[in-house]
């Protein structure tokens, strides 16, 4: 056999074999649907619970790398939180020893019988279930297949003087976990690596001994755990925080494990050889002591982490700390679930305390953008652009809440407070719609330079002094159900509207007086004077939700209604 197709059959084999686990785990995935979320979403409570999910859903679509590439979306969708992520991680990475399993199997003399079932299926069976399964079967059969071309090549590269001499200095066992991480990283499957170790330790010298030492094989397995992290941290550069923890997480798992087995690598190695030289069904079958050797890595590393999850959590945290969005944004998870059946109007109670979250962050983003007029920061502009979006997130989970809520039967008290919500919520979101307006305006006048002249800014300095007394007692009104505060914006509501008119006319008689400098006229000052007027108007209608009746009167109401039913 020529050096080509030695070549030919080791790296041919070895693509074969590759794209038959991409196009299982693939196919699986799409057999599954969007269930895997789902069962992720739901079943990862406990630990037990994630690591359980981790490990069945691994061994179903063959790929840790896969399954925690979702695990990051989810965290990055909000649907999941870091303490639920870890253990499923953990889990993934005891699935991913099924494949090595399975490796071990000498079934590649009939992989062709699989691989012509799956095509037929795939071509002539269109119904998109059975579809997959044909992909499945398909996948399976090019996995088997191409384990034995590879080793069709193996036998010829093993025996190379060459290899040799390489294979001997991953004896060391620091040069065996690099090469582990680096081929894995480049492969980005730790079970083809593995896989391919396995193939390369079962194939024996024209003496009969293995090609590569145990130890050898050992430390790139090793490595190889560390390696499959790289395609969960490339996957969440682009993400949330919490999804890059996740990834971290992943990391910081798989080098506590490596750390623990480098210590024990001697021990064990010596463990395998006697389980090897000892039992007879290793000795016929020496893949599958690499299989044991990747079980044991794993299930050990996580029977010994699964008890410090939350220590983990608190280490990426202090890592990589929350930005102050990121904080504000958090408030949301104040929103319990279970009380939506459990008890309705807990809930609604559950909503305003979050609502009032929500006002504090409009408080926030309103002193930040009073400062922000009056002198360019562009710290100030960007923090007023990331509070926006932590204004629509929280409008955006608030209102499915509420929705949630709708769905049980409320008393007319109830269905008031929840009425009172879902206004208040919508008003503060466009509130900081308005405010954020307000900055993109001032941020393209700093660009270009233009400066407000001292009578102008006198003017929107008295608007923003009356719309700061205004916006502070409509929180009060809502937070504490206060009327006099809520009469307060009701009285001041008429002043900005005369102020706004007052002042619009005043620059437009500016810019009719025949003004050269058009500057002078400032152009954008109309905009601004309107967006305030729109902010005292939404103001104006929290104040009217707390005046439109006392709790007292709708109870009088209710009984009322209830008495004439009757």
């Amino acid at each position: 056999m020529s050096s080509f197709q030695i070549l030919m059959y080791a790296f041919g084999g070895m693509a074969i074999f590759l794209y038959g686990i991409y196009i299982m785990g693939d196919a699986l995935k799409g057999l599954a649907g969007n269930r895997l979320r789902t069962i992720i979403e739901k079943s990862t409570n406990k630990v037990w619970k994630g690591i359980l999910v981790g490990f069945v859903l691994t061994a179903i679509i063959q790929s840790s790398s896969g399954l925690t590439a979702i695990v990051i979306s989810l965290i990055a969708a909000g649907l999941m939180t870091l303490p639920q992520a870890i253990p499923v991680i953990m889990g993934a990475n005891i699935g991913t020893t099924v494949t090595s399993i399975l490796v071990g199997f000498d079934i590649g003399g009939i992989s062709l019988i699989f691989v012509t079932i799956g095509v037929i299926i795939v071509f002539f069976i269109k119904q998109k279930k059975i579809h997959y399964m044909g992909l499945t079967i398909l996948g399976f059969g090019l996995l088997f297949f191409g384990l034995d071309t590879m080793d069709l090549g193996l036998k010829e590269i093993v025996n190379n003087p060459s290899f040799t001499d390489i294979v001997k200095t991953l004896d060391n066992p620091a040069l065996g976990i690099l090469a582990g991480v680096v081929l894995t990283a480049v492969v980005q499957s730790s079970s083809a690596l593995i896989a391919i170790a396995q193939q390369i330790y079962a194939t024996p010298l024209a003496s009969g001994a293995h090609s590569i030492s145990l130890i050898a094989t050992i430390s790139i397995i090793i490595g190889s755990n560390i390696g499959t992290t790289v395609t969960a941290l490339l996957s969440s550069l682009s993400s949330s925080r919490n999804a890059k923890r996740a990834a971290l997480a992943h990391l910081l798992f798989n080098i506590t494990g490596c750390i623990i087995f480098v210590i024990l690598l001697y021990p064990f190695s010596n463990l395998m050889q006697m389980m090897e030289d000892n039992i007879p069904y290793f000795t016929k079958n020496p893949a599958h002591v690499i299989a044991v050797v990747h079980i044991i890595f794993n299930v050990v590393t996580t029977f010994v982490l699964c008890w410090f999850v939350r220590l983990l959590v608190k280490i990426v945290e202090r890592i990589i700390p929350l930005t102050e969005s990121e904080k504000l944004i958090k408030g949301v998870d104040k929103l319990e679930p279970s009380l939506i059946e459990q008890a309705p109007v807990l809930a609604i109670a559950n909503a305003k305390k979050v609502t009032i979250d929500m006002f504090q962050i409009v408080l926030q983003m309103f002193d930040d953008t009073k400062k922000y007029i009056n002198g360019n920061d562009n710290k100030l502009f960007n923090r007023i652009n990331n509070l926006e979006d932590v204004t629509d997130n929280y409008d955006n989970k608030l209102h499915d809440y509420l929705v949630k809520v709708s769905s049980s039967t409320l008393s007319f008290v109830a269905i008031h407070e929840q009425a009172i919500c879902f206004d208040t919520i919508r008003d503060l979101e466009r509130i900081a719609d308005h405010l954020l307006n307000l900055a993109e305006f001032m941020e393209e006048r700093y660009s270009n330079n233009y400066i407000f002249q001292d009578e102008t800014l006198n003017m929107l300095n008295h608007l923003l002094e009356l719309l700061t007394a205004m916006i502070n007692d409509a929180y009060v009104s809502f937070k504490n159900n206060d009327k006099k505060s809520a009469r307060r914006v009701r009285a001041t509501e008429p002043q900005i509207d005369e102020l706004e008119k007052k002042y619009r006319k005043a620059e437009v008689s500016i810019l009719t007086s025949g003004v050269t400098n058009i500057l002078n006229a400032d152009l954008h000052f109309v905009d601004i004077l309107a967006n305030l007027e729109r902010i005292g108007d939404h103001c104006n209608n929290i104040a009217d939700n707390i005046l439109f009746e006392s709790l007292h009167d709708i109870e009088d109401e209710n009984n009322i209604d209830l008495n004439m039913s009757k």
